[in-house]
């Protein structure tokens, strides 16, 4: 019997209405790009434009630097969790380009040459 009334008063309990939060919008920021990637916390933000990559900084106004490799086919997703070192994976070739902060590629990873020692 103790147990039903448990069951009723948190069944009761999530009944009750609780009141709606309304967003507030802070900011707008005009942007048009095919993919945004990320923003991070520099106000720094990663979008792609027609299969280029493109980094975009608050620092610098109106200067964008981009990477483009059309060799390897489109883009399939990027990683810039290290802004440092922005990983970009290209699916139909299977490789990763490591780049630098400025977009220069440090060095290229080929997963089809890769030898598996066993």
């Amino acid at each position: 019997m103790r147990h039903l009334h448990y069951i009723i008063a948190f069944l009761s309990l999530s009944i009750v209405p609780q009141d709606s939060i309304e967003p507030i919008f802070l900011e707008k920021t005009e942007f048009t790009a095919d993919t945004l990637v990320s923003v991070n916390d520099f106000n720094t933000t990663f979008y792609i434009v027609e299969n280029i990559l493109f980094k975009k900084s608050d620092d610098v106004k109106g200067i964008d630097i981009g990477y483009n490799n059309f060799q390897l086919g489109t883009i399939t997703s990027v990683n810039t969790f290290n802004p440092l070192k922005i990983n970009v994976f290209y699916k139909d070739f299977n490789t990763v380009v490591v780049l630098d902060n400025r977009l220069a590629e440090i060095f290229k990873i080929d997963f089809n040459t890769l030898h598996i020692k066993t």
